[in-house]
């Protein structure tokens, strides 16, 4: 399988998993070819770069460019940026930054803070 066709795989799993629990989302054709498509997969409240590996892989590299990419798209639509990486086994792996991450879990919370 080449890489295109695994990451439009990815991409779709994404967004089908998302529809599932109620999130509208969609993903952006020609997202990685086209300086006006912005981000894999846009939904209600997320901006979600993916990225996976073709073969079955122990590791994949984290790139600090992807973070800061898809951490500006979110923040010109007021959304949340979120990385998602697959090892190439179908399972994704969503990485937040830490406020992003500690305002979801305060909202499980019913929106109480200590302090």
């Amino acid at each position: 399988m080449d890489v295109r066709r695994s990451s439009q795989r990815q991409e779709k799993r994404i967004t089908r998993s998302l529809k599932q629990i109620k999130e509208d989302a969609r993903t952006t054709p020609g997202s990685g070819n086209q300086y006006y498509c912005k981000s894999d997969v846009v939904s209600e409240h997320f901006r979600v770069e993916a990225k996976t590996k073709v073969k079955d892989s122990k590791s994949i590299t984290i790139k600090r460019e992807w973070l800061d990419k898809i951490a500006v798209e979110a923040f010109e639509t007021n959304k949340t940026p979120a990385l998602a990486f697959s090892f190439g086994d179908g399972t994704d792996y969503m990485v937040l930054r830490d406020r992003d991450f500690y305002t979801m879990v305060e909202k499980l919370h019913g929106g109480e803070a200590d302090g």
